[in-house]
């Protein structure tokens, strides 16, 4: 029997290559596209209904969000309670969630039941009936719920910054007022779902122990629905504010949220994987530039991180941490001491070496399992991207260099026209 030598520190192996799962893509008899990832060992599935309606597609505020939240509140045949105990009776658990441009309905179940339960959720997905009551409800929790969050700096200076950044008229930046949410009526919600809820706006990703008789069941219950036309998409451009630096006076704050930003690259830009190097050695990870200077070394805040959000249309580099207001200023002088540094001084290989480890290990975690793989594929194809999107994230890995991190940095970062938010 081999023991573990736990004296010798265990080898780092850096992958040269990525086998990565491909998915399956059929169509349904009335054209909905279905993408399996069968890799699973035990049975069970998860079917996520992705359909093209969210904040990109409404006309009025919070009518996307609220008509996906409410598909599960009352259908023809069932209401809210009978929908519940229908569902937990078979051991079944749904969720959901809005991004800019897609909603998704997601269902987690044992594949034995998919002859009981699909039937159920295509009623939730195409005959919802939107209770009033319902409605009342959900809005006195979200407005309670918006009222605490608006009392938090970070939140503040978030907003402010999309604002800043996109303008009040894209759906990036918009900005939602508490009497948005008592404007919601059923007719609104009835009437985004009569637009936009068809199967020729619909992609369903199917994974985990996606067999044939899987697949079956879902053509049974979905394959058969009359597509329709869908409204035009209207498109967006941003509205960038000219002021460089907005402070937010909040009374009673304890901290000042801040947050600084401005447009990038997007995934389509063959400069993106090298930035997001970048961008991890100044921020995107703990022992990032930022968080060993600004919160190690410094003390000025509890916790500090960039990011780069790869928007469908675009994308937006952001820093975000809290601090002091005593020390605001001191932690603004020393984010933009190590931008410069970035953009002066070489990297240290060895440094260089962590970070790109570190991003190695995460991109294989993104494929840790069916469910994982399928999000990971998910986000690319929601993106007009394949798979060889992280091959050539991979390469990056292994073959950047210091003097390309200064390039990057100084074209991306240092002449980025940041907008610096401070709430509090």
């Amino acid at each position: 029997m081999n023991t573990l030598n736990r004296s010798q520190k265990p080898l780092v192996s850096i992958p040269t290559k990525l086998n990565l799962p491909k998915a399956k893509v059929r169509l349904l008899n009335n054209q909905t596209r279905i993408h399996i990832f069968d890799d699973g060992t035990e049975e069970v599935v998860r079917i996520d209904f992705v359909f093209g309606a969210s904040t990109w597609h409404q006309s009025q505020l919070l009518v996307a969000r609220s008509t996906l939240r409410l598909l599960r509140e009352g259908t023809q045949t069932f209401d809210s309670q009978s929908l519940a105990e229908k569902l937990d009776g078979y051991g079944a658990y749904i969720s959901s969630g809005n991004s800019h441009h897609t909603s998704t309905f997601t269902l987690y179940c044992l594949n034995r039941y998919l002859p009981e339960l699909l039937p159920v959720v295509c009623e939730i997905l195409y005959q919802p009936t939107f209770p009033a009551d319902e409605l009342e409800n959900l809005k006195t929790r979200w407005i309670e719920e918006y009222k605490t969050e608006s009392e938090k700096v970070r939140i503040l200076a978030s907003r402010a910054l999309n604002k800043a950044i996109f303008g009040i008229h894209h759906p990036y930046g918009v900005q939602i007022c508490e009497d948005d949410f008592k404007h919601l009526e059923t007719r609104m919600l009835k009437d985004f779902h009569n637009k936009w809820y068809h199967p020729n706006n619909l992609n369903i990703y199917v994974s985990g122990y996606a067999n044939e008789a899987t697949i079956a069941e879902i053509e049974k219950h979905f394959g058969y629905q009359i597509p329709s036309v869908l409204p035009e998409i209207k498109q967006y451009t941003p509205e960038t504010a000219t002021k460089t630096r907005i402070n937010i006076e909040k009374k009673g704050a304890v901290q000042a949220g801040i947050r600084t930003g401005a447009l990038t690259i997007s995934r389509h830009h063959p400069d993106f994987p090298a930035l997001s190097v970048v961008n991890m050695l100044l921020g995107g990870y703990f022992g990032s530039r930022l968080m060993k200077n600004i919160r190690e070394d410094k003390g000025y805040t509890y916790g500090i991180s960039s990011g780069i959000i790869p928007y469908k249309e675009t994308g937006l580099w952001t820093i975000q941490t809290e601090a002091s207001a005593d020390y605001v200023e001191n932690v603004l002088e020393e984010i933009n001491k190590e931008i410069v540094t970035l953009c002066n001084e070489p990297v240290a290989l060895s440094e260089l070496e962590a970070a790109t480890r570190y991003m190695s290990g995460e991109l294989l975690r993104s494929f840790d399992g069916p469910f994982a793989a399928a999000e990971s594929y998910r986000a690319l194809y929601e993106q007009n991207l394949d798979f060889a999107y992280y091959d050539r994230v991979l390469n990056e890995l292994q073959t950047i260099s210091p003097d390309r991190i200064a390039d990057l940095a100084t074209k991306y970062l240092k002449n980025a026209k940041q907008i610096t938010i401070v709430a509090g």
